[in-house]
């Protein structure tokens, strides 16, 4: 069962559960996965199963081009954790068992299309948390990752550790800059009740949904300033 969460404009638009062996995704209606916009090909590219179980994806000659994990890319293999980017869209491929795509709240038909409201011209970059380079090790979270959305940059940050540091050193997994901003000025960690977000600092300030706080158990769409900074949480669920 494949996985497929659908961004644009900073939103998530629409997550997808999928089982087919041969996936399309372009902007016409017949296609498995249609994403309207001048900037989308008629059929932009194909998602397939390989005889071995992998995904191997082609771009289809698109105008545009396609883009996995911040390369342009006419061919590559899909592991599981790639983020598709297709003009202004961006979409997060996951493979995931069918237990757990039955356990979600829907599954939606493969027909299935963003809302509209959506469309427009903010290009939506796409930036993976680095991978694990700190001393400290870092646990693996479950494969359903939660997304911290960079407003208005529109960057989409995937909460794939369980912890996770943001500030302006290079060894901070989410770069953070501005006035009063450090080395690890705030952090996320997954605790037993959720994702937490907290600053150990005593400069520079934590806001969530505009309240100053040390720490907050974040819910769905919190919204989080870092100095002048703004992110929104967003749980893949």
């Amino acid at each position: 069962m494949l996985k497929f969460m659908i961004f644009s404009g900073g939103k998530l638009l629409n997550t997808l559960f999928i089982d087919d062996p041969v996936i399309t995704v372009g902007r016409l209606a017949e296609n498995t996965i249609p994403l309207e916009g001048a900037e989308i090909s008629r059929r932009h590219l194909r998602i397939e199963e390989n005889k071995d179980g992998s995904y191997l994806l082609n771009d289809l000659d698109s105008l545009n081009g396609t883009v996995v994990n911040n390369e342009s890319v006419r061919k590559v293999s899909l592991n599981g954790g790639e983020i598709i980017v297709v003009g202004s869209y961006s979409i997060i491929f996951e493979r995931v068992s069918q237990e757990a795509a039955v356990a979600s709240r829907t599954i939606a038909p493969t027909t299935t299309s963003p809302r509209k409201e959506a469309m427009g011209e903010t290009k939506f970059e796409t930036v993976f948390v680095k991978p694990q380079s700190r001393a400290q090790k870092r646990t693996a979270v479950s494969d359903d990752f939660p997304t911290l959305l960079e407003m208005p940059q529109n960057r989409a940050f995937r909460l794939d550790k369980s912890f996770v540091t943001l500030g302006n050193a290079p060894e901070d997994d989410i770069s953070v800059s501005g006035f009063m901003i450090g080395r690890e000025q705030a952090f996320l960690r997954l605790d037993a009740d959720g994702w937490l977000i907290g600053t150990h600092k005593k400069v520079g300030m934590l806001k969530v949904n505009g309240r100053a706080v040390k720490t907050h158990l974040l819910r769905n769409k919190d919204h989080i300033e870092i100095g002048p900074i703004t992110f929104r949480f967003i749980e893949n669920d």
